[in-house]
């Protein structure tokens, strides 16, 4: 969760870099305004992405966690509700800070307390948690526990689960690193040139309607390319992650 403060400083900082890069492309007040304003949303989008992401990386780590204790406390011969209490805080006390899926079984363990029952207090969890994997293993473990299933055969094929989930993402990564390096070094040159020629002097004083028209025509042709490229790069990442799967 992002506070107020981080999005101001956020939005702050976007502005300036968007100001920035506004006067130099186009020397126009109104421009260099709304590249800021550009700039400002742009760099919250990011930054709210970057959280995002960790977010998930944090569930997946913590709730891989949970899965070693929780299928070591079920081989110790203990019932469902004392295999997870046990097991969220095995989890709290290895990693040292509460992430969601020990704040959702605090939750889950208030819930039983009020006289809510197990399975229905497992399905809460799966609503709450936003992964799709940890979210499914509770559901199951709920629908296992109404049924009577092996519930620790099931946090062992979760475990497998989640690993393979892991190396996919890491190949993915690695299978996309170089395409992001080339868009990003293709994207930032025109930045350098523009830069180079305001410091030297090339760009001239005055500006013609001509000249707006023309950057402005430019700088939609860069933008589209842009737009373009990262369609591409999002399509070469599903199809990465469809081939690798079924590898």
């Amino acid at each position: 969760m992002i506070t107020m403060q981080k999005k101001g400083a956020v939005c702050m900082s976007g502005a300036a870099f968007g100001l920035l890069i506004g006067w130099l492309y186009l020397p126009k007040l109104s421009f260099s305004v709304l590249f800021a304003a550009f700039g400002a949303i742009g760099l919250l989008k990011y930054v709210a992405r970057q959280k995002s992401t960790q977010l998930q990386r944090k569930t997946q780590e913590e709730f891989s966690l949970f899965l070693d204790c929780f299928t070591a406390n079920m081989a110790a011969g203990k019932n469902v509700l004392n295999a997870i209490s046990d097991s969220k805080e095995e989890t709290r006390l290895t990693e040292g800070t509460e992430g969601p899926v020990v704040a959702a079984l605090d939750r889950f363990a208030l819930s039983v307390r009020q006289g809510i029952g197990i399975g229905e207090a497992l399905n809460g969890i799966a609503e709450e948690i936003t992964d799709q994997t940890v979210s499914c293993f509770f559901q199951g473990l709920s629908f296992a526990l109404g049924r009577g299933a092996n519930m620790m055969k099931l946090a062992e094929t979760y475990h497998v689960i989640l690993q393979e989930q892991r190396d996919l993402e890491k190949e993915r990564a690695l299978h996309l690193a170089g395409m992001r390096r080339e868009q990003r070094l293709l994207f930032f040159m025109p930045i350098v040139l523009i830069t180079a020629m305001r410091l030297f002097g090339i760009q001239g004083d005055s500006l013609s309607l001509l000249d707006v028209a023309v950057r402005l025509f430019c700088l939609l042709l860069f933008w589209t390319a842009w737009r373009w490229s990262a369609s591409i790069i999002g399509n070469g990442s599903s199809a990465a992650a469809n081939e690798l799967g079924r590898a």
